[in-house]
């Protein structure tokens, strides 16, 4: 069984605050070329901007918490899934005319967000199954 320390959770909470707040910033001010380079339409880049802000900024919230909330981190981590859906959709289920870029762009952020979501949700079980994960370990040693 994986677990990881709530230092490390909160390690993951400053790398997805990060590469949000840089993904914002990327969508929101520099929509026109990538919309060229990528074929995703400039509105969608900036929605995309602001949501992924606002959860930059909750991932943040927590990751400056001494224990980051349990809830709250589930509750990122299940928005983290569905972006992952949301990213298969626009690749293969929208109709975009996607440059392969573009495919590349949105599947890169639909895999870190896979792994970020699945770091943050092993990070947010609670304490009594990271205990008997680690009581395990040390039994079959």
């Amino acid at each position: 069984m994986f677990t990881i320390s709530v230092s490390q959770l909160r390690r993951v909470l400053w790398l997805d605050a990060a590469s949000g707040v840089g993904l914002a910033l990327a969508h929101l001010g520099f929509s026109d070329p990538l919309e060229r380079w990528l074929g995703l339409p400039g509105t969608w880049l900036g929605v995309s901007g602001v949501i992924v802000l606002a959860a930059a900024l909750f991932a943040g919230s927590m990751a400056a918490r001494a224990t980051p909330p349990r809830l709250g981190v589930r509750l990122l981590a299940t928005g983290n899934l569905l972006w992952l859906a949301a990213s298969a959709w626009v690749v293969w289920g929208s109709g975009l005319a996607l440059t392969p870029w573009g495919e590349a762009w949105v599947l890169a952020q639909a895999v870190f967000v896979l792994l970020l979501a699945e770091l943050q949700w092993w990070g947010s079980r609670p304490a009594r199954h990271n205990l008997a994960a680690a009581a395990a370990v040390s039994v079959a040693r």
